[in-house]
């Protein structure tokens, strides 16, 4: 029993590792580096985790020593999640096992290094930032270019309330109520004696258990945020509705639930994304979506004037769901929102003239920055006769809000558009 351990824990760490080294060396998307974490859910947190200390990691041990590759310092920054954040793990277990694996991983001649590195850490043998913005970046583990915009667009309250978000432990469900209503779901998750909450998007609060895993593959739910259900709801969809930049295919789907009698054409660039929308619709037995490869940025004759209802729910620097997807910010930043904006705006230029007299556009993102909202928002009242609408959601707002990324929901902007 005494070896059992450390072999298990060897395994994990492995795991974790092999994980990370995608993100961080090879620059995988976290989405696609998960799957080699498979069913092992303490390498899933710890490679979540690594992530979203990655920051306030990296000013620890950049101060205790030079990491001399890339590899040293995943290794170094997993030793680190797991003395500080992993209670369960003793500190001895965390540093022979980091030590260990260092050999296996090629890197057995800096084992010493990572040793002595891991040994100050878990004797917390740093100094902390001691100026009070330097400390707010360090606590909320965000890189400081971020941390400034986001303190200069909020007051400082909302600011920091958003800088130190964690993630959301539970998952939010909706029912398909092509299958189920919402009742029904909550009778069966009473039934199984599984907590949940109800939220203002009409949706679910829950924790990703057995039992929702197999309502889910029997289709009567499906995880969808409650801010991407508040799109939909915004459009109040009706008649002809066509869903733009549509992959993955949730809010296309959701939209053909609202109205089960409208037609949802759901467009996406290439053949993958739009066979993920094909997908989706076919396990939520949504035979009203009809997916098409189409080029939001291209203009499409056929299109013009020819929908009651458009949905752009743009692509985006995605700043909004870092929670989900904290390594957003080892892959973008400002630049990403500079280079957006101009695409956002090309694809808004063709798809103000996709909608009939009469009808509506809802215009959102899953970003916090005005460039990608509020300024686009603006651009399709210059360039076209479209007019603010209030949205009918639980939600105050002007024809536009910004949904903060706050308990269980994501970062989202969502405007709405009429055309007289």
């Amino acid at each position: 029993m005494k070896n059992r351990q450390p072999k298990t824990q060897m395994a994990y760490l492995s795991v974790a590792y092999k994980a990370l080294c995608g993100v961080f060396i090879d620059k995988k998307y976290l989405d696609a580096a998960l799957p080699i974490a498979a069913k092992d859910a303490t390498a899933t947190k710890i490679i979540y985790g690594v992530l979203e200390k990655n920051f306030q990691a990296e000013t620890v041990i950049n101060s205790l020593c030079k990491v001399p590759d890339s590899g040293v310092g995943v290794l170094l920054k997993i030793g680190y999640y797991c003395l500080l954040y992993m209670d369960s793990l003793p500190d001895y277990a965390v540093v022979n096992g980091v030590v260990e694996l260092s050999k296996k991983a090629g890197k057995g001649g800096l084992s010493g290094l990572i040793n002595a590195v891991l040994k100050k850490i878990s004797r917390r043998e740093y100094s902390l930032p001691e100026k009070e913005k330097d400390r707010l970046l360090f606590d909320s583990s965000k890189p400081r270019w971020f941390a400034d915009y986001i303190l200069n667009k909020y007051d400082y309250e909302t600011a920091v309330s958003i800088l130190k978000s964690e993630p959301c432990e539970q998952e939010h469900i909706r029912a398909n109520t092509r299958l189920c209503e919402l009742a029904q779901i909550e009778k069966m998750l009473s039934s199984a004696t599984v907590e949940y909450q109800l939220t203002i998007a009409g949706g679910l609060k829950v924790r990703n258990c057995a039992t929702v895993k197999n309502m889910f593959s029997e289709g009567v739910v499906t995880f969808q945020s409650p801010s991407s259900m508040l799109v939909c709801a915004a459009l109040q969809p009706h008649g002809r509705v066509l869903d733009l930049c549509a992959a993955p295919g949730g809010k296309s789907v959701y939209v053909s639930e609202l109205d089960k009698k409208c037609e949802v054409v759901a467009c996406d660039i290439n053949e993958q994304k739009v066979n993920q929308i094909k997908s989706y619709a076919k396990r939520m037995c949504a035979s009203n979506v009809k997916a098409m490869i189409n080029d939001g940025a291209v203009f499409n004759k056929d299109f013009e004037n020819a929908f009651d209802c458009v949905l752009v729910d743009a692509p985006c620097s995605c700043f909004g769901t870092f929670r989900k997807h904290p390594d957003t910010f080892l892959r973008h930043d400002y630049s990403t929102v500079k280079h957006m904006s101009a695409l956002q705006k090309k694809i808004l230029s063709n798809a103000v003239k996709y909608v009939k007299s009469g009808g509506t556009l809802v215009y959102s993102t899953c970003t916090l920055f005005t460039e990608e909202n509020e300024d686009i928002a603006d651009y399709i009242l210059k360039i076209s006769d479209l007019k603010p609408d209030k949205m009918n959601i639980p939600l105050k707002n002007d024809g536009r809000v910004n949904v903060l990324p706050l308990d269980e929901f994501d970062g989202f902007f969502i405007s709405r558009f009429v055309r007289p």
